[in-house]
């Protein structure tokens, strides 16, 4: 996974190492830290056990954000959706491509799911006043970066994501930043894309 988030992000993994703790009751699936993911005990599956459970994309997920989250950060929670939909893309790419769940296959779920949380939750970029952590920031902002990615093609799409982990590395970012780059890069005017996508409710 280390492997394909440098080819994919376009920068190799940003610190000397990666770690993964697993911590009983912990409140959360799993949390980013610097180089260090905490995990919950229940992904610590025997063999039996992971047939019936996926803990792939949660992994994933985790390892994305050292890339999204910790080296390329939000600004402020509004924009929290650059940290959690690129790192939940980003379990739905490592789910890929290891075969446990097509990434067509995430979309589709994550948009059988989004008439429930849209509504409660309005926009996936909300700097007024944002819930924080709502399923807009997460699965919400994922279907936003792979409707870009349909939108702008694989090599635009991927150009971006590189483009966006060099040039931004050690940065906090904001949503404008974001779209002045997709922008630039492809070569097209993308405004009326991503108010739709991410500042309607």
């Amino acid at each position: 996974m280390l492997d394909l988030f440098s080819r994919r992000f376009g920068l190799p993994y940003p610190y000397p190492r990666y770690a993964q703790v697993c911590v009983a009751d912990f409140i959360f699936g799993g949390m980013e830290n610097t180089s260090a993911t905490t995990l919950t005990d229940a992904v610590l599956l025997d063999e039996r056990a992971a047939l019936d459970h996926d803990v792939d994309a949660l992994v994933a997920h985790e390892l994305a954000h050292q890339w999204f989250g910790d080296s390329v950060t939000c600004r402020d929670w509004g924009e929290g959706w650059l940290n959690e939909g690129f790192a939940t893309y980003g379990g739905w790419l490592g789910n890929d491509h290891v075969g446990t769940t097509p990434i067509d296959e995430a979309v589709d779920d994550a948009m059988a799911q989004a008439p429930r949380w849209r509504d409660a939750f309005g926009p996936v970029a909300s700097p007024a006043a944002p819930v924080l952590f709502s399923p807009n920031q997460y699965d919400g902002a994922g279907i936003v970066l792979h409707a870009l990615r349909l939108t702008v093609g694989d090599d635009t799409f991927f150009e971006i994501l590189r483009t966006w982990a060099s040039e931004r590395d050690g940065t906090s970012v904001t949503t404008e930043d974001f779209q002045e780059l997709a922008t630039r890069l492809a070569g097209q005017d993308l405004v009326a894309f991503f108010d739709a996508w991410l500042r309607s409710p």
